[in-house]
């Protein structure tokens, strides 16, 4: 995971950057710090997940060339992009405007359907859907519409399906609700295999929902912070029986801080609890055939199909995104959720139903501060030691490929790449993209 500074495309030493290293992630924007990431390690063998920003490109450019350091091409590379460019709808930070956020994502693809086969291109954020108050039904509908979006994306820059569809992958939230929740993963599987079989895929794997899930951390409370520890357990539990291929479980002290290194081994351990000693992964769909849990999945199926197709009517998802339907959907779901539970309809232990008037002891979580001036000594000695002249002449190239990109006549992805090979940083490749591609907040 990315820190807020790489994230945004910035480096340490940029203004903005200064008490904000190491906030949510770690701060990577050298080739330094990228030989460091892959030191030691069997590339052909590890999967290296790249929780990016907006910088998702040129996090990816500096990877490559780190790897060539190594001796190894892009080939060996395995992992992936996060790639959540239109993911404007569920987060109030500055992105590219919707059209060249695809254009970006698109060319990604492209580039790495050629170069590197084995990487998984783009990540579908449902998880965000969900995180910003989003129900069940809108995280399927809206997360498949913004699939269908990309799925169409690449079709209309000629790549056949079979070619890119099998590397998207879905990142989906986790509730509170354990039958809704388990009920959601398994339409959520049928409704994409069917989309990709009238996109034009042939290989039945590359129609296979390709899911991680992340429990949801708006679930978890301040107030009796042992208690997440349950709702954890619990949204882990229904990602299991789901059939999820990968779970993160949040840590009980999300709600407050940045992890502690006590509450994220007891969100491992939650996990491996599951894992070693339920017996819920000793068969696959354990739910199948309970009548509840498969009328409740056809209703949840039947409901996201047609706010889907509404979705479709008005111009996709990519259009609901430059008209804000999607996110005044989202808001509106939010507030309401808010209402009901201010109001007790909807029951959050320890909030409104058997709160207490004792306060936890806690110590959250803090960055040192050290941090900070230690990524700028890397930064400056990693500048002090390059040709700068390579390195302007490369950015220069960058600057002209997002024109290129931009009307339609390049790509990007082969530049940036070479940038990163001359030794620019994050925050260098950014400045060019920024200002060919403009920098919008959803409001």
């Amino acid at each position: 995971v990315y820190d807020v500074p790489c994230m945004y495309g910035i480096d340490a030493d940029h203004p903005e950057a200064e008490d904000n290293l190491g906030q949510c992630g770690v701060h990577m924007s050298t080739g330094d710090d990228y030989d460091e990431l892959v030191r030691d390690w069997e590339l052909e063998k590890s999967n290296i997940s790249m929780i990016t920003g907006d910088n998702c490109l040129p996090a990816l450019s500096l990877l490559v060339a780190a790897a060539e350091r190594r001796g190894k091409d892009a080939s060996s590379l395995r992992g992936n992009s996060m790639n959540w460019y239109p993911r404007i709808a569920v987060q109030d930070v500055p992105s590219w405007e919707p059209r060249w956020g695809y254009k970006l994502m698109v060319d990604l693809i492209k580039w790495a359907s050629v170069h590197a086969p084995a990487w998984n291109t783009a990540n579908i954020f449902m998880y965000g859907l969900s995180e910003a108050g989003g129900t069940p039904v809108q995280e399927l509908a809206y997360g498949l519409a913004w699939g269908k979006s990309i799925i169409d994306a690449g079709l209309e820059a000629g790549l056949d399906p079979d070619q890119f569809i099998g590397r998207l992958s879905f990142q989906v939230g986790a509730t509170q609700n354990l039958f809704e929740e388990v009920a959601k993963f398994r339409a959520h599987r049928r409704m994409w295999a069917k989309l990709c079989k009238d996109a034009g895929c042939k290989k039945q794997s590359n129609m296979h929902a390709r899911v991680h899930v992340h429990t949801n951390g708006y679930i978890l409370t301040q107030q009796q912070l042992l208690n997440n520890n349950a709702r954890i357990t619990l949204q882990g539990l229904a990602a299991v029986l789901g059939g999820a291929q990968s779970i993160h479980t949040c840590s009980y002290d999300e709600a407050t801080s940045i992890p502690t290194e006590e509450s994220h081994r007891v969100a491992i351990r939650t996990q491996q609890i599951l894992m070693w000693e339920s017996g819920v992964r000793n068969v696959a769909d354990p739910l199948a055939g309970s009548y509840y849990v498969e009328k409740l999945t056809d209703d949840i199926e039947a409901a996201a199909w047609e706010l889907y197709n509404e979705i479709e009517a008005n111009g996709g998802y990519q259009k609901g995104l430059e008209t804000g339907e999607i996110k005044r959907a989202i808001d509106n779901a939010s507030y309401e959720m808010k209402q009901n539970i201010n109001s007790g309809k909807q029951v959050v232990v320890g909030l409104n139903k058997y709160a207490s008037e004792e306060i936890d002891k806690f110590e959250p979580f803090r960055v040192d501060k050290a941090i900070e001036d230690k990524a700028k000594t890397r930064l400056e000695t990693y500048k002090s030691k390059r040709d700068q002249a390579t390195v302007d002449a490369a950015l220069e190239k960058v600057a002209k490929a997002c024109q290129e990109l931009k009307n339609g006549t390049g790509d990007l992805m082969p530049t940036l790449v070479d940038a990163a090979r001359a030794g620019a940083t994050n925050g260098e490749m950014m400045v060019p993209m920024r200002e060919a591609f403009g920098w919008v907040v959803s409001e």
